[in-house]
């Protein structure tokens, strides 16, 4: 994920930046049961998602942990406390290639075409530098969305 994480732009991003090191922050195995969903810098909140209410129980007691482990790998993000939701389906795995309804809406051609040239001016190979624009578009878009 970090070489992955370096060709898209995170330094504006605090959630994207907090995303690309959240391995380091919970560990391989947290990692796929706790995902960082949304992060309110003027409250110093983050909320993450978590599969069920046995893991919400289970991990309540390690989130100041978690928070200083933040302020250890990433001091210029300011989380001061975590609030755990409930989120099964970030966690649901679809049977076979359907997309759940909603997922299959693409971005809007000018955002891809910005961020492919940014790619490209930084060195990336055109069709790398497509694909990545895409993605980068992508994850834009849904954030946005969250707002």
């Amino acid at each position: 994920m970090p070489k992955f994480i370096s060709l898209i732009s995170v330094e504006n991003d605090p959630l994207l930046l907090l995303i690309s090191r959240w391995t380091a922050i919970v560990g391989r195995r947290s990692r796929k049961i706790l995902f960082p969903k949304r992060l309110d810098v003027e409250k110093k909140t983050l909320r993450v998602a978590v599969p069920n209410s046995m893991v919400r129980a289970q991990y309540e007691p390690l989130l100041p942990l978690i928070v200083e482990k933040i302020a250890q790998v990433l001091p210029s993000i300011p989380v001061e406390k975590i609030t755990l939701s409930v989120e099964p389906r970030y966690f649901e795995r679809s049977a076979g290639t359907e997309e759940t309804p909603g997922t299959s809406v693409s971005p809007a051609p000018e955002a891809v075409k910005k961020a492919q040239q940014r790619l490209l001016e930084q060195g990336i190979s055109p069709r790398l530098a497509a694909n990545l624009a895409h993605i980068e578009a992508m994850l834009e878009q849904n954030r946005d969305a969250d707002k």
